[in-house]
């Protein structure tokens, strides 16, 4: 039996390859360099966008 814990680990895991999946699309798409989004200013959108989905 899983608990909360786990079931909170596996979501969280799941959330963030979504995320790198739908980053890589958003580079692809843009033609960006991956490095586009290693900057601190992405990571302050990102980190933005997550808190505001909660």
């Amino acid at each position: 039996r899983s608990t909360n814990n786990e079931n909170d680990q596996r979501l969280i895991r799941s959330i963030k390859r979504k995320l790198t999946n739908t980053i890589a699309v958003c580079c692809a798409c843009d033609d960006l360099t991956f490095s586009s989004v290693k900057s601190d200013g992405f990571r302050v959108l990102v980190q933005d966008l997550v808190e505001a989905g909660r």
